[in-house]
């Protein structure tokens, strides 16, 4: 529970931003005070749909305003200037930006050398967002319940998405299928592994449009694979993970259903079922938003996280 008023200002008025203002909403203690984006239709949408006061310039915004909060949903490659920007600018206490908080760990390791005075690792958090949806937790808390099934020893993770139609769009905003997916796939499989334990990573494709990859990783004395597979060849989104645990209990997790099975090789052990009480995305950014205004934010929040998260990223 808030129990002090949080006010919040946007950077970046795409889709996404979307998914957050209407779980911010839904706090009675958050206030949005302001959007900012460089183009004027997407402002006009935007003090329509919100009420709130629109910006193009990101220093006029905070001249009017200093928020608590402050959310960047802008393209991943001006993530830096932007940061940059807001850090300089800001008193903002917290400040969370979509996934992947950069392209690379060139990029990363300028972030975590920035003056100390403006604390970037202690007010910077990144959207990993997918590590929150309802199947992710699930699966987590399921393996904690029963440590007789054991541990992960093979994963499988493969996601879909329609862009190839507009690639062009998608590699503006979204760099490629890897660096688009691949926060999402790692963010989850932490829910399980440790990162810092994956060696002996192979790509088979890396690609702009698609990307597959092979990696062991090791823990508790047990050597376990995963293989990751992202592309953008699709006629509809697909989101799919499979885990096999060491006692041969099997997980299957439905990401774009929000829904789960768990089978022993002969039954069906429990299943997740979604009542479709909210959007998706939704179910992914209020467990976030919760973890992230508990005082104690999720280690799957922090800009340490998402540095694992690049430097394996980008390995060639």
């Amino acid at each position: 529970m808030i129990k002090h008023q949080i006010g919040v200002g946007l950077i970046g008025l795409g889709e996404i931003s979307k998914v957050h203002i209407d779980v911010l909403k839904t706090y009675p203690n958050i206030s949005i005070l302001f959007g900012v984006d460089q183009n004027s239709k997407v402002g006009e949408k935007f003090t329509t749909e919100c009420c709130e006061p629109f910006y193009t310039s990101t220093e006029k915004a905070f001249d009017d305003h200093q928020p608590q909060l402050v959310v960047i949903s802008t393209p991943t490659h001006t993530h830096e200037e932007v940061l940059n920007q807001v850090l300089s600018i800001s008193n903002a206490s917290q400040i969370l930006v979509e996934k992947p908080l950069a392209e690379n760990s060139y990029i990363m390791d300028r972030l975590f050398t920035l003056k100390p005075e403006l604390q970037f690792a202690r007010r910077v958090f990144v959207a990993h967002h997918f590590s929150f949806s309802p199947e992710v937790l699930w699966a987590t808390q399921l393996m904690a319940k029963y440590p007789e099934w054991g541990l992960p020893i093979n994963i499988s993770s493969v996601f879909y998405d329609p862009y190839i139609a507009n690639i062009d769009s998608a590699v503006s905003s979204l760099t490629s299928s890897w660096i688009d997916s691949g926060p999402n796939q790692l963010s989850i499989l932490s829910r399980w592994i440790d990162l810092s334990q994956i060696t002996h990573i192979k790509f088979f494709d890396k690609t702009k449009s698609s990307s597959s990859c092979s990696f062991t990783f090791e823990h508790s004395g047990m050597v376990g694979t995963a293989f990751l597979c992202a592309s953008w060849h699709a006629i509809a989104s697909s989101k799919k993970t499979t885990i096999k645990m060491s006692s041969g209990v099997e997980f299957w997790l439905d990401h774009t259903a929000v829904a789960g099975y768990v089978f022993d090789g002969s039954s069906v052990l429990t299943t997740l079922k979604n009542q479709g009480e909210i959007t998706r995305k939704m179910s992914h950014y209020i467990p976030l938003y919760n973890s992230l205004f508990s005082g104690q934010p999720d280690m799957l929040l922090t800009a340490d996280m998402a540095r694992k998260i690049i430097n394996i990223l980008s390995r060639d």
